[in-house]
């Protein structure tokens, strides 16, 4: 996977870019750690 990419409206496929795939990661993690520290707050 390489990190700088042609832009993911010309390519039509969004997985081979490193940044969309970053962003991901990022609101899972958020969610994740969210739902825990309510489920945590609730225990």
């Amino acid at each position: 996977m390489k990190a700088t990419s042609n832009g993911s409206w010309q390519d039509g496929n969004s997985r081979d870019c490193a940044l969309p795939l970053a962003i991901v990661h990022v609101c899972l993690g958020i969610a994740i750690t969210r739902s825990l520290a309510f489920v945590l707050v609730l225990a």
